[in-house]
């Protein structure tokens, strides 16, 4: 399992979004100033779009307005299903993606679907 997790994360890292590990029931800013996961695990995360200041709450949290203001929502496509990926929990053998019902894919799967993830590049 680490392979494709590392797998999932550099295809997410390299379409231009930060994933970020949220600890219990913690705020945006304290999940954001950690910076963004260089590994994943079994646990929650959020989607961000990559930016140069990473662990800035502020500046992670305006960029993800704009994003979303322009259309840019992290989607990924699989068959007739487009979810939002900005909410993501790991299991030991699958991720689910929250949204206004959960989705659930395996790890192969998810990753297949990564393909079809909007390519975010930062201006700063």
């Amino acid at each position: 399992m680490p392979e494709i997790l590392a797998d999932i994360l550099n295809n997410i890292n390299g379409r231009g979004w930060n994933l970020y590990r949220i600890e219990g029931n913690e705020k945006l800013p304290y999940t954001i100033s950690r910076g963004p996961a260089n590994k994943l695990t079994v646990g929650q995360y959020l989607v961000m779009p990559a930016i140069r200041e990473s662990r800035n709450p502020e500046a992670v949290s305006e960029r993800m307005q704009l994003v979303l203001r322009g259309g840019e929502y992290p989607r990924i496509v699989r068959g007739d299903i487009s979810p939002g990926i900005m909410y993501l929990e790991l299991f030991q053998d699958e991720i689910v993606i929250k949204e206004r019902q959960d989705y659930r894919y395996s790890y192969e799967d998810f990753l297949k679907a990564l393909d079809t993830l909007p390519i975010h590049f930062s201006e700063d």
